[in-house]
Formats: structure tokens, sequence, C-alpha cells
């Protein structure tokens, strides 16, 4: 008799492990549901190669003889074998400018979503969980800022402070906080009434942990969607600003200078925006549909 028991437990043991095993982790379903969008995969798939160029750039391409170095005698050379979206004005190459400008284009975006995602969480979360008080001085700044447009309140920002990269990304940071609290504040009053929430604050719990540790964590499918969408918006952002000269200056290649550059030779010399330009769009494509495929997958309506 205690043979069979202890086979039937072992059985039991090993049902269980099976269990859990088939059980798939939250992970790995929402990249199973990611993966049934192929237009989402082929643009992840296509970022993902534009980063990993934009980060191995300095391993082949150097920046005083390849991106900036001018040659008069290779001016406005037409595409070639050697020049494959052909010479600017100055004789640089202007693919290799594409792919050096991806490092400042990509990066200004990504530090814009850090900045914002971590400003307008943090506002977010004590407005939604707060309320009162709080609540209302709190988004009726955010209002005031929505409400300025946010291209005259970059442009503003860089004419005050001067054109650098640290001051470019100040102003598109302060353009997409307010977004990001609205987001964060919306999705914190519709967990923070959670009967789990409820028990957190019968034990005890601090607010600090309880909004950083239970409500946050649960709140970040719409935060990553708008994260995604936040770095295309930051890169059409900078080139524009860089387009009517008060973004990144030259001579460091960014995409929207180097169109703005080739404005005046559209005519004669047409393939000088056609690099930056796919540039500017591609990614931005990517981005967008990237961001769609991350708000299916994490959507719990397409769970089964």
């Amino acid at each position: 008799m205690e043979n069979m028991y202890d086979l039937k437990m072992n059985k039991q043991d090993l049902e269980m492990i099976k269990q859990k095993y088939k059980k798939k982790s939250q992970l790995h379903s929402i990249w199973i549901r990611f993966k049934k969008n192929k237009m989402a995969v082929c643009a992840l798939i296509i970022f993902l190669l534009m980063v990993i160029t934009a980060i191995l750039a300095p391993l082949f391409l150097n920046y005083e003889t390849d991106i900036i170095q001018q040659s008069i005698l290779q001016r406005n050379q037409a595409p070639s074998a050697e020049h494959i979206f052909g010479t600017d004005l100055y004789g640089r190459d202007v693919m290799k400018r594409v792919l050096w400008g991806a490092r400042i284009s990509l990066s200004v975006g990504v530090i814009v979503v850090i900045v914002s995602v971590t400003i307008g969480s943090i506002f977010g979360c004590v407005s939604g969980y707060y309320g009162g008080v709080i609540d209302d001085v709190l988004m009726r700044v955010m209002d005031i800022m929505l409400n300025i447009p946010a291209t005259l309140m970059a442009i503003a920002i860089v004419s005050a402070f001067g054109n650098s990269i640290r001051n470019v990304v100040i102003a598109l940071s302060i353009e997409q906080i307010p977004k990001m609290a609205r987001i964060v504040r919306s999705q914190i009053m519709t967990i923070k009434n959670g009967e789990f929430i409820e028990a957190t604050h019968a034990c005890g719990t601090p607010d600090s942990r309880i909004i950083f540790r239970h409500i946050l964590p649960n709140a970040l499918s719409p935060i990553i969607v708008e994260a995604t969408l936040t770095v295309a918006r930051s890169i059409i952002s900078i080139a524009g600003l860089s387009f009517i000269g008060m973004g990144i200056q030259p001579p460091d290649p960014e995409w929207g200078s180097m169109l703005s550059e080739s404005k005046r030779y559209l005519r004669e010399c047409p393939y000088l925006v056609i690099a930056p330009g796919l540039a500017i769009v591609l990614s931005v494509m990517t981005l967008t549909m990237i961001g769609d495929g991350l708000r299916d997958a994490l959507d719990p309506k397409m769970k089964k």
C-alpha cells in the first residue's frame, strides 16, 4: 500500500511539472501574439537592423574623414558604385552621412522617451493615485502644456537656450511629458480601486510601494505602446527642427539638416534627398507598425 501511495504521489508530481511547463509565461504569450502580425515582425527586423547599423557605424566609418571632411572635386556626384546615393554639395558621401545620422536621430528619440516616460509616469502616478487638489493642479499644468503647439514650444526653448542636442532633448521631452502623464493617470485611476490594492492597504504597505510595485507594473501595456510611438514622433520633430535650422547644426549629419542643405539642389541633384528622406520614412513607419503590433499583443482581449 505504501508503494502504491508513493507511486500515486509521483504521478501527481509529474503531472504538476508537466502543467507547469505547458503553461506559457506572459512574455512568451505576448511574443506569440505579436508574431501573428507579420507586418509588425518585418518592421521590427528592419528597425533592429537600423539600430545595429547605427551602433556599429564607428567601427567602419571615421567621423573626421568619412563624415565631415569636404572634397570640392567630388561635390554633387551622381550615384555610383563608389557613392551609392551620390555626394553632397561639399563632396561628402550621402550614404555614410545618413548612416551616421541614424546615431543622432535614434539616440535622441530614445533619450526623449526615457525622460518623458520617467517624469510623465511620476506625474501621472501621483495625480491618479491621490486625486483631489493634487490631481487638479497637476492636470491643469499638463493641460496648459498640451494647449501650446508642440513645434512652437520646441522652437521657443531652443531659441532661448541655444542649438544643441541637450536643448533639443529638453524641448522634445517637455513636449511629450503631458501626453505620457495623461495616459499613466488614466490607467492608475482604473487600477487603484482593485481588490488587490485594497489588500495592500490593509497590510499597511506604504503608498510609494503600492504605486511603483503593484499599480504601475499593471499599467505598462499602454506605456510601452506610447513609448514606441514617442520615438517615431521624436524622430519627426528633430528632423523638422533641424530642417528649419533650430536642431542639430552642421557639420554633424542629421536627416532633417541634410534635407535642408539639399533643397536648393532639388532640381539639379534630386538624389541628394532620397537617402535622408527614406531614412525618416522608414524609421517612422517601422516604429508605427511595431507600436500597432505591441498594442494588439498587449491587449487582454487578444488573449485566448
